[in-house]
């Protein structure tokens, strides 16, 4: 089951955060600021366990992070966020991921999205960022 975050799960979202991307993690004034501001959606599972993190931009939604315990990777986790916010809301889905990342890629285009776009030297290190699109009811 996935359920919108409030904000008293706000600290377990977090620590998931910290034990996931541990030293690419968001500040926990970060979190929350992003948390705080009506325009950010935080999902998450019941297990606490898998987290997305969504920007309204208007006519769209862009995928600012989305993490899944090691150990839950695998289990359908990320597709059953994804099928929440499909189930619930009705813009499509945009999203960054660096063109390195074939893993997440992967991920990406059996759930339903399309790559889109390239942008060439995205990322501070220089690697390109792959824009990708789902149409909301693909999955």
């Amino acid at each position: 089951m996935i359920e919108i975050v409030t904000k008293r799960l706000l600290d377990n979202i977090y620590t998931l955060e910290k034990d996931i991307f541990q030293k690419e993690a968001y500040s926990y004034e970060n979190f929350k600021q992003m948390f705080e501001n009506d325009r950010y959606i935080f999902l998450v599972d019941k297990e606490i366990t898998s987290y997305l993190i969504l920007y309204d931009a208007i006519e769209l939604y862009e995928v600012i992070k989305i993490g899944v315990l090691q150990n839950e990777r695998g289990k359908g986790r990320a597709k059953a966020l994804f099928q929440f916010y499909l189930d619930n809301f009705t813009q499509d889905l945009f999203l960054e991921v660096k063109e390195t990342n074939h893993t997440a890629i992967g991920l990406y285009k059996k759930i339903g999205f399309k790559e889109i776009s390239k942008r060439k030297n995205y990322y501070s290190n220089g690697e390109t960022a792959v824009i990708m699109q789902l149409k909301n009811k693909t999955i």
